[in-house]
């Protein structure tokens, strides 16, 4: 599972990397766009399990759970472990 969550946070670097390069976003923009990028392909991975994406993100549940309500990602899985 972790290797499968490493590949896919290459591709993200690689994809916000883009964002450093033309200038467009600041600093603190290309780190909220990862961090989205990050919790969302955590819990695309995970079937929606926040546990699990809590796990692999090495977080604890209630920092994931902060998270996702930072970034209005609440959505993204149910809310049942």
């Amino acid at each position: 599972f972790r290797r499968v969550l490493f590949r896919s946070v290459e591709r993200l670097v690689k994809a916000c990397g883009r964002c450093i390069v033309d200038g467009r976003m600041s600093y603190a923009d290309v780190v909220a766009c990862l961090e989205t990028n990050l919790l969302r392909q955590a819990i695309a991975d995970a079937h929606g399990n926040r546990s699990h994406a809590a796990r692999a993100l090495g977080l604890s549940l209630s920092t994931l759970r902060d998270k996702l309500r930072k970034f209005g990602l609440e959505d993204l899985a149910p809310h049942d472990e």
